[in-house]
């Protein structure tokens, strides 16, 4: 019998077992790259799971609450892979980096004949976030029709305070 994955579903099953294998308290992830989805505006956490509104006996060891995260995004349309990624952000517990730090508004990251889209993404664990010193998209190129991110973070050799 084959059960059909989604490369999504291979992607948290590795972060679980670098969880497992080094202790989720030890690990930073990041993913960077062509996703092939579109979220539009879908929240990329579990909104309204420390209300009470949601049965935290249910969702995996790893899980912690969300807080609220207001992220932009240009693209506005979804579409079945951006419904996948928004899964399994919320299983691992990953947050999307673009539209969301360093005042990135979320701009297109595919720019080709049939239109625009953000599909290109920088994910990482929620406490990265705060680290990013830079995230710039340098827009369409005469190289290829997804555009360049850039973005920098603090390293252990920065001077910087948790808040």
């Amino acid at each position: 019998m084959f059960i059909e994955t989604s490369p999504f579903d291979d992607m948290l099953h590795n972060i679980a077992f670098i969880y497992d294998t080094f202790g989720e308290d030890n690990c930073s992830v990041m993913l960077v790259g062509d996703l092939n989805a579109r979220t539009g505006k879908l929240s990329d956490f579990v909104e309204d799971d420390n209300t009470g509104l949601v049965d935290i006996d249910l969702l995996t060891n790893y899980y912690c609450s969300d807080s609220y995260l207001n992220r932009e995004n240009e693209d506005i349309h979804v579409n079945a892979n951006g419904r996948l990624l928004i899964d399994f952000l919320k299983q691992s517990g990953l947050k999307i980096s673009n539209g969301r730090v360093c005042g990135n508004k979320g701009c297109v990251t595919y720019v080709g004949v049939n239109g625009s889209s953000l599909v290109d993404y920088c994910l990482v664990s929620e406490h990265l976030l705060k680290t990013f010193k830079t995230f710039r998209n340098l827009g369409p190129n005469i190289v290829s029709d997804h555009c360049l991110l850039e973005f920098s973070i603090l390293g252990n050799n920065d001077n910087w305070e948790e808040n």
